[in-house]
């Protein structure tokens, strides 16, 4: 049982080692929202928001879960007295929001674990030390620069390479990718950047030829009918992210064929018991998933790790190095892949890590303290 004494919430920004692009945004800095959570008994507990400052991956943004945590969800929650499962009950009444929720959600985790005097990934009922790592590269500057990246990514050990597309930078580069490299693990990510137009619908055809593990969110989060028309033309699984908030998603993309795989972000779906609710939903249902993430910093990759210690993780996951995107973090630990193409799941109390509060101080935008 938790009960609430004490909640800070500080937004940061940290600079990634350099600029990420996708295919609707390129980004320089981690700019998020970090939540610990006091309790009366002395735990204490961290999360993060995962959302990015503008509104191109999903509706939320780093000012808007600031706003919702600030105003209605941490309001909502002090002084009150709850479970990691009963959390929602206390906050249901906010509709949507569901990364700001995840902050919150994340924290209560690592106390619960805490409490039970276990790591979280043993809390949540996972079997796995280790999780499978994959690497995701954004949309880069050349092909051969590109090119250059995946020859390092090999020669570190990742199990997988992920490539950011969009129109005009999918087919050419694959197949100087693929001319290169024809035997790796690939897969593409098109975050909702094609259409069912005639010309996208050709293209997306012609990705068959590349032997891709899968093509994920290649349509907007809601048309999953236009997904399942796809993926019966196609032989390449299709593999949703956006799309995927709660259980009912999950079933609509079940019953219309939708895809073949399920890409399951902490985040997005609104902390580590939502996660392993689809994750338990997908088991069911022989869906394989993967664990994909949004460049955390170490409370949320803590996390991450903690959800792929679950047996239907069966897939790379995004869960890379600290070093790909940061040169400094805001742990103590720094997440290093093994030489495997493996990454070790925490197995210390709660999420496992230490948070450093000198570099929250360095590199925090604003602070709020609620009692």
């Amino acid at each position: 049982m938790v009960k609430i004494k004490k909640v800070e919430l500080r937004q940061i920004e940290i600079p990634y080692v350099e600029p990420f692009q996708v295919s609707k945004r390129t980004e320089v800095t981690k700019k998020t929202n970090i939540v610990k959570i006091e309790t009366e008994d002395g735990y204490i507990g961290w999360g993060e928001t995962d959302s990015f400052e503008s509104p191109w991956y999903n509706y939320e943004t780093v000012e808007g879960n600031w706003y919702i945590l600030s105003k209605f969800m941490i309001p909502s929650i002090l002084d009150e007295e709850f479970t990691m499962e009963t959390l929602y009950s206390k906050l249901n009444w906010i509709q949507g929001n569901l990364m700001a929720y995840d902050a919150i959600a994340e924290a209560i985790a690592d106390i619960s674990a805490q409490q039970a005097n276990i790591s979280l990934a043993t809390y949540l009922g996972g079997t796995s030390t280790k999780t499978k790592s994959g690497i995701s590269l954004g949309i880069q500057k050349s092909t051969d620069y590109l090119i250059e990246k995946i020859h390092k990514a090999n020669e570190q050990g990742y199990q997988r390479i992920k490539l950011k597309i969009k129109p005009g930078k999918d087919v050419e580069v694959l197949k100087k990718v693929r001319g290169e490299f024809p035997d790796i693990n690939l897969m593409v990510d098109a975050n909702s950047a094609y259409t069912l137009s005639d010309n996208h619908l050709n293209i997306l055809k012609k990705l068959d030829q590349f032997d891709l593990m899968m093509i994920e969110q290649p349509f907007l989060d809601y048309e999953f009918v236009n997904s399942a028309k796809l993926q019966q033309q196609i032989k390449t699984p299709i593999c949703l992210d956006e799309s995927i908030h709660t259980i009912g998603d999950c079933q609509v993309s079940n019953a219309l064929g939708s895809c073949k795989i399920i890409n399951i972000k902490v985040s997005r779906v609104g902390g580590p018991l939502k996660a392993k609710k689809i994750h338990d939903f997908c088991k069911n249902n022989n869906i394989p998933v993967w664990c994909g993430g949004m460049r955390e910093c170490g409370i949320g990759r803590a996390i991450n790790l903690a959800v792929s210690s679950l047996p239907n993780f069966t897939l790379p996951g995004d869960i890379s190095g600290t070093d790909i995107y940061f040169d400094e973090d805001i742990i103590e630990e720094r997440f290093v892949l093994n030489k495997d193409g493996t990454m070790d799941i925490p197995t210390g109390k709660g999420i496992g890590v230490h948070v450093l509060e000198d570099r929250l101080e360095k590199y925090s935008l604003r602070f709020k303290s609620f009692l």
